[in-house]
């Protein structure tokens, strides 16, 4: 029995010891896998505080640079303020001139006004003085009225008595002369000077000829007493017509074009100025066609104007002998 039981209690250790190596196995297995487990934990654990420190090293950064921004904010601020505390004094400066200008503007609207109120009175006076002197004035003016009728009266009877001696005059002066179709001129200034008027039409250079073989020249050198005189002369002879109311004179500027000479070389007129005594009909000198370079003098106008025309056309002429 004895020897039963021990078999016994071996077979149950025997159970027990396979029980107890299984269990150390299971824990073994169980070791294996917690010792896996850490070692992932510790690699996790690693990554995060490597993971840690780089934000720990961003948040850094980022400290700094907020930092920086902070201070630049701050200069900014106080640059802002300082602009704001200048702005604030020059607006307190302007705020005093403009209470001065306006003292000023009141202290001179006050003067105005005094000096309206003064003017008033002024004007009030000058109005009772306008009307004292309209009620003079209406008498004067009767009174007036009746010495003008008067005068009128003579100064009609004086002005026939001048026509009846500017004929007189205009006769002894002139010494018309219709002989042979010339018309005579005696007396200039005192200078000795004949103009002799042509009825027979010529081109202007064949007048020209004409003259000079008369022991004279082609009118040239025309003044303004000499001018209106000879408009007058014209006149008085019948120099009447469409083509004879211009008569040749002794002007061109077939040398260079718009340069104006009498024969004897004198410019009188240059690029549209005068140079000399010049009468131009108005708008004229034109060189109608680019064919006018030679100078006459109009009968029909007022002043005795003068044109350029073409130099072959046949035209009446005026010599001047000296």
């Amino acid at each position: 029995e004895a020897h039963t039981d021990t078999r016994s209690d071996v077979s149950a250790l025997t159970s027990l010891v396979a029980n107890l190596k299984n269990m150390i196995f299971q824990l073994s297995s169980k070791a294996s896998d917690i010792q896996a487990t850490n070692e992932q934990l510790a690699s996790r654990l690693s990554s995060i505080e490597t993971n840690n420190e780089n934000m720990r090293a961003e948040e850094q950064s980022l400290l700094q640079t907020v930092s920086r921004d902070v201070t630049g904010v701050r200069s900014e601020i106080g640059a802002v303020k300082a602009s704001l505390q200048q702005h604030e004094n020059q607006d307190n400066t302007r705020d005093v001139g403009i209470q001065s200008t306006l003292a000023e503007t009141k202290n001179e609207h006050s003067q105005l006004q005094q000096s309206m109120n003064s003017l008033d009175v002024k004007i009030g006076m000058v109005h009772a003085n306008v009307d004292r002197n309209e009620q003079h004035a209406s008498a004067r003016h009767q009174e007036t009225s009746n010495k003008l009728h008067q005068a009128n009266k003579k100064l009609t009877s004086q002005q026939q008595s001048i026509t009846v001696l500017s004929l007189s005059v205009s006769g002894i002066d002139t010494k018309v002369d219709h002989i042979d179709g010339k018309v005579d001129r005696i007396d200039k200034i005192g200078a000795k000077q004949r103009f002799v008027f042509y009825k027979e039409r010529k081109t202007w250079a064949a007048a020209k000829d004409a003259c000079v073989a008369e022991g004279g020249r082609l009118a040239t050198n025309i003044d303004g007493e000499a001018n209106e005189y000879l408009q007058n002369l014209l006149k008085n002879i019948g120099v009447t017509g469409r083509y004879s109311n211009w008569v040749w004179l002794g002007g061109t500027d077939m040398e260079t074009e718009g340069t104006w000479k009498w024969l004897d070389g004198d410019v009188f007129w240059r690029d549209g100025s005068p140079v000399g005594y010049a009468n131009w009909y108005p708008n004229e000198p034109n060189n109608a066609a680019g064919a006018e370079h030679c100078l006459t003098i109009s009968v029909s106008s007022i002043s005795g104007g003068w044109n350029d025309i073409t130099c072959g056309e046949a035209r009446p002429y005026l010599c001047l002998f000296l």
